[in-house]
This record gives structure tokens, C-alpha cells and sequence, in this order.
């Protein structure tokens, strides 16, 4: 009776250990969450938009034994596959599959696709929202198309009619009507203002008589400057061509013109600088023909006067510049002289002031 009692003990204290030994091999062999059937997701939904049922202290994990779980921040991203599991329990992970879904991003007429761009307008256009939208394709049926002020959340620019700041980042998106339908993805868009600075120019300005516009100056310290405008007033007008006559005392502005190579905007034209002009009347007086004898001719000569100051002594009494060259020259009229002196020697005395304006008399002597 004794051993049949200790076998009998012995048999319930294995049945015990068993018991112990799967139940919680059963607990571990559950699920940790029952994930929905549909796995279908819209483009901006996150990691806790996923759907599934059940589970204690449920988490999402990247991999079926990491141990950081996903911030629920995160964007779904399309075909990814992602593990359901638990902080806390011993439990096995569900593995599943999401699809993410989005209707095609805009597609714009800078790049002809629904690439990210820059836009480089000019700082006078005021450059705003209904301005970019205009780049953009219209949205399809049921749709909006939106700017955003971030790539991924709901924020959108206010009123579409403010200027955009310049070197911000905006991003253009179709918005669905029904919330059931899914959005598209962003098209992200700089804004870099192109402003364009006054020139700079020296003023006053002095020229000789027959100046025109195309002989003032300016400099610009633009990288993309393309040309200068002139124009007879700081606001308004038209430009004024190169070959118009400069007027002594007038006030001329010019703008200059800025263009980014390869930009879609027309070019900018800055803001006007003044430049007064000073225009030099110069006139070295009327042409001269005198008669000399050749034996006085020759006194002089003889009594030390050179060529060029005979030739000068006949616009003595005028206020001429020292700068003076002839055509002919005097030693070519000299050579004709030694060779045949009875005759009309002529020459153009062009004098040159200190401005740098000429101004041309003909001189003839007959001897």
C-alpha cells in the first residue's frame, strides 16, 4: 500500500510540473494584436494610424526582435514592412504589410514635372500665392490645390493674395474634397527675390558737344546685370536710345537690369541714380586763308619762327587749347615748300582742351 501510494504521489507531481511547463509556452505561442484585413493607407498617415485589434501595451517595432519601438510620428512609407508587438508581454509579433497610397504631386511649368524648384521673381512684382499657383497645373476633379507652409502637416498659407517671403520654402499639394480620398505628395518651391540695387555712377558727367546717351556711365556689382537704362526722369518714361543728344545741365537716372540665367520671370530692373551732364561748348573759330610774300615768308623763317608757329600766327587773338595737331602735317608741308614754294600750303589745325573735345580749323597760307 505504501509504494502503490508513492508511485501515485509521484505521478500527480508530475502531472503538476507539466502544467508548468506549458502554460506559458502557450501564453508566448499568442499574437501580440490581430492586425485589420485591410492594410491601405493614404500618403501623410503614421505609424499610429496603423490598424489592428487586441494586444496589451501594444507598440510597433521595425524588425520582429528590435527593441525600440517607431515613433508614432512617422510617416508610412509604401510596401514597408512593419511588426506588431508589446512593451510588456511575451507575446509574438505580427508582421504586416502596408500600401500607401497618393494621388501624382503637381506638376509645374518651370520644370515640366513635379520636381522642387526655385522661383526668382523680382522684388517690385510682389510675387504671392495666386502668382505660384499659376506655375501649377489645375487640380483634378474632387481636388484643391494648396499651399502648405510645411512638406507633411495641415498648415497652409492664410491668403493666397500675400506677397511669399523671400527665402522661404513653401509646398504645393492637391488636397482632397472627401476625406476618404487620399492626397498627393508635395512639390516644394524656394522663394529667392531678386533684388536688384540702384547703379552706381559718377556725377556730373562732362562731354564735349555731339555726346549722347550711349557715352554716360554707370557700373553694377550684380552678378546676372545685363544692361543700363537711361531715362530723363526717376520715375516713368521710356528708356532713351543710345544715339540721343546729351543736353548741357539736364539730369539724367539710369536703372539697370537683372536677369537670373535660365529663369522662366522677365528680368528686374532696379531702382534710378541720378547723374547730372555738363556739356563743353568748344568752337575754335572759323576757317582762315591768308596771302604772304615769299621774301617775308622767308624773313621769318630766317629770324628763327618755325613752320608750326607760322602756321599758329594766323589764329592769333583767339583762346585756343596748347593741344593742337595738323593734317597734313607741318613737316609734309615744309618738304612741299623746299620743293615749290609759290603756292597755297593748307592744313586742319584740330585742337584738343583739356576735357578732351576737338574742334578742327583750316588754315591756308599762299605764298
Amino acid at each position: 500500500m505504501q509504494n502503490f501510494t508513492l508511485r501515485f504521489k509521484g505521478k500527480v507531481f508530475y502531472l503538476f510540473a507539466l502544467a508548468l511547463f506549458f502554460g506559458p509556452l502557450s501564453s508566448f505561442g499568442q499574437q501580440c494584436a490581430t492586425p485589420d484585413s485591410d492594410q491601405s493607407y493614404c500618403y501623410l498617415e503614421t505609424v499610429s494610424d496603423l490598424r489592428f485589434s487586441g494586444g496589451t501595451n501594444t507598440a510597433v517595432f521595425e524588425t520582429a526582435d528590435s527593441n525600440e519601438p517607431i515613433n508614432g510620428n512617422e510617416l508610412l512609407t509604401d510596401g514597408e514592412n512593419y511588426f506588431i508587438g508589446s512593451t510588456t508581454e511575451n507575446c509574438t509579433r505580427v508582421e504586416i504589410t502596408v500600401a500607401v497610397n497618393a494621388v501624382a504631386a503637381p506638376t509645374n511649368t518651370v520644370t515640366n514635372s513635379a520636381a522642387g524648384f526655385t522661383v526668382t521673381p523680382c522684388e517690385s512684382s510682389n510675387f504671392n500665392g495666386n502668382d505660384l499657383l499659376e506655375l501649377f497645373e489645375d487640380a483634378p476633379a474632387g481636388y484643391t490645390i494648396q499651399i502648405y507652409t510645411d512638406q507633411f502637416g495641415d498648415s497652409t498659407i492664410s491668403d493666397n493674395s500675400v506677397t511669399l517671403t523671400d527665402g522661404n520654402s513653401y509646398f504645393v499639394g492637391f488636397s482632397p474634397n472627401d476625406t476618404d480620398d487620399c492626397p498627393s505628395r508635395r512639390v516644394a518651391v524656394g522663394i529667392d527675390v531678386v533684388s536688384a540695387s540702384a547703379p552706381t555712377a559718377d556725377s556730373p558727367q562732362v562731354f564735349c558737344e555731339g555726346a549722347t546717351v550711349g557715352d554716360l556711365t554707370a557700373t553694377s556689382n550684380e552678378d546676372n546685370f545685363q544692361a543700363f537704362r537711361w531715362y530723363r526722369s526717376a520715375d516713368g518714361g521710356t528708356p532713351l536710345a543710345d544715339d540721343v543728344q546729351l543736353v548741357d545741365g539736364e539730369d539724367y537716372f539710369v536703372s539697370q537690369i537683372v536677369n537670373e540665367r535660365g529663369s522662366i520671370f522677365p528680368p528686374c530692373e532696379s531702382d534710378r541714380t541720378p547723374v547730372i551732364v555738363e556739356v563743353v561748348a568748344f568752337d575754335a573759330g572759323a576757317n582762315v586763308a591768308e596771302t604772304i610774300c615769299q621774301d617775308d615768308l622767308q624773313a621769318r623763317l630766317n629770324g628763327g619762327e618755325s613752320p608750326t608757329a607760322l602756321f599758329l600766327s594766323l589764329v592769333d587773338g583767339r583762346s585756343l587749347p596748347s593741344n593742337v595737331t595738323f593734317n597734313p602735317t607741318i613737316a609734309s608741308l615744309a618738304n612741299d615748300y623746299n620743293s615749290n614754294p609759290i603756292q597755297t600750303f593748307t592744313t586742319n589745325a584740330i585742337f584738343t582742351t583739356d576735357d578732351g573735345c576737338e574742334d578742327d580749323v583750316e588754315l591756308a597760307l599762299t605764298v
